[in-house]
């Protein structure tokens, strides 16, 4: 019996000279600690994320991207444009080319089959027809036509409010496959009426065709060629018209 509990009494000792020899051990053999990858700092910019709320609402992104179009063209120094009109007396089109802030040059085919060149710098506005050579045009008409044109190109306000469509108005957004651009359907106040009106923004965030219905007729405008470098010159007039020009008879404007 005793030895029996003499093997008991074992237990705890060999416990005890197990934990004594471990910290013994320990001490003899300190652990190091791991070594760390070093971590990566990533410097520069970072990739645009789009606010959750925008990210939700595909169709709030469209139509902020029509509003950067619309102050694109705004801002534009020169574009080119072939218009087309589809009018009761006929259909006109041709080539309208702008540099800002005043000057114009149209290459018109008329409803009669009638070529019109014409180029307006200011107020003064330079005609050719057909294969007839320039002449100045002092009719009240043709400055008025200038006059309207480049205060139409001119506004100061870059928002859909410069087209005549109220804040509130409803768009309808899809795409148009063939010019390849985003359409925003809606309408504009034209006189006392409410017409239709289409914008069609590309992805560069650039007006490719404004299409506009008018008491006259339809009109669409396709745009191109936004702040390219291109200049329009005063014709060569015939010699007496040359000599009008220099003295001030018809009214110029630089």
């Amino acid at each position: 019996m005793r030895q029996k509990y003499y093997y008991l009494l074992l237990v705890p000792v060999i416990a005890f000279i197990a934990v004594v020899s471990y910290g013994y051990w320990k001490q003899q053999h300190p652990v190091q600690a791991k070594k760390q990858a070093p971590r990566t700092t990533v410097t520069g910019e970072m990739p645009y994320l789009p606010p959750d709320d925008a990210a939700a609402n595909p169709d709030q992104v469209k139509r902020q991207n029509l509003d950067t179009a619309i102050l694109n063209f705004r801002q534009a120094v020169t574009f080119k444009a072939k218009i087309t009109i589809n009018a009761a007396n006929g259909a006109t089109a041709g080539q309208v080319d702008y540099v800002k802030p005043l000057r114009m040059h149209a290459q018109l085919t008329l409803p009669s089959n009638q070529q019109m060149d014409m180029i307006a710098i200011g107020q003064t506005v330079y005609l050719k027809q057909d294969k007839d050579t320039w002449g100045m045009i002092s009719d009240a008409s043709a400055k008025i036509f200038a006059t309207d044109f480049f205060a139409s190109v001119l506004k100061t306000d870059s928002t859909l409010a410069s087209f005549g469509v109220t804040r509130d108005a409803s768009i309808q957004i899809e795409n148009d496959l063939g010019k390849k651009c985003t359409r925003y359907a809606t309408k504009y106040q034209s006189d006392k009426n409410l017409l239709d009106i289409d914008f069609c923004v590309n992805d560069k965030n650039q007006l490719a065709y404004i299409k506009m219905q008018t008491s006259d007729g339809d009109i669409t405008t396709e745009y191109s060629n936004f702040n390219d470098v291109f200049i329009i010159e005063r014709p060569m007039l015939p010699l007496l018209e040359h000599r009008l020009e220099i003295t001030g008879t018809a009214s110029s404007a630089r």
